[in-house]
């Protein structure tokens, strides 16, 4: 479970088991309980309301409370704007805090990587299970920009706080990737091996970088990419500590 804070409102995100996913979607009408979607408090976590709604329709709600949620990302310029992603379900949209949500690459897949620009946030990036989408106007349209060749899922995307133009992706088998042209072509610049669970851009200093994996702890690099060292000795001291999750 993961929470994200933006002022004194937090967001926490709730996974549901498996045998709830059978659907294979995340919009669904919401009949009897359900504990998935996206959870708000606006005091400081002492209290959580779900908000999980898309429409009302012959007096029945359709919610996403049946959701898994990847991952979320916020408008930098209104943190009102709020982009989730899901398993199986695709991408949503809520453009008043959560009180309501829009679907987004609806039912097409994993979304577990969204970076807004945070000089325009009509550029958004996604990762669609393995290929990383573009939209240039707010999410009405999307291009392809690159697909995985060895159908290894794409699991984080960022962007550097100064150069819009340079992302890094994250891939399921431990590599991570760089582009320095807004998406159109990518490189290598590590391969950690171990699944890359989330990446960390300073925002001080966006040479410096922050990798977490799932068995391998944390990754750090100084200059954008070049060269990296593991972080392994200052974590061993503590249990769990090199096996990082949601």
């Amino acid at each position: 479970m993961t929470r994200i804070m933006t002022r004194n409102i937090f967001f926490k995100f709730s996974l549901m088991s498996t045998s709830l996913l059978l659907l294979g979607q995340a919009c669904v009408t919401n009949i009897g309980s359900r504990d998935g979607g996206i959870f708000k408090s606006e005091n400081f976590g002492d209290s959580w309301a779900q908000k999980t709604l898309i429409r009302t329709e012959k007096n029945r709600s359709v919610t996403i409370s049946g959701a898994n949620i990847f991952k979320i990302a916020f408008d930098p310029k209104n943190t009102k704007t709020i982009y989730a992603g899901t398993r199986e379900g695709g991408m949503y949209v809520s453009f008043d805090s959560a009180e309501h949500w829009i679907p987004l690459l609806a039912n097409r897949g994993d979304v577990r990587g969204i970076a807004v620009d945070p000089k325009n946030s009509q550029i958004i990036y996604a990762s669609l299970n393995q290929q990383i989408y573009k939209t240039i106007d707010g999410a009405k349209t999307w291009k392809l920009l690159f697909s995985e060749s060895r159908g290894e899922a794409i699991l984080d995307l960022q962007i550097d706080p100064d150069n819009s133009n340079i992302l890094y992706a994250g891939i399921n088998d431990g590599q991570v990737i760089k582009s320095v042209d807004s998406g159109v072509s990518w490189k290598l610049v590590a391969n950690l091996e171990s699944q890359v669970r989330e990446i960390l851009i300073s925002q001080a200093d966006p040479k410096i970088i922050y990798v977490a994996t799932l068995q391998k702890g944390i990754f750090k690099t100084y200059n954008a990419g070049s060269d990296w060292q593991s972080l392994r000795k200052s974590l061993d001291e503590f249990d769990g500590a090199l096996n990082f999750g949601d």
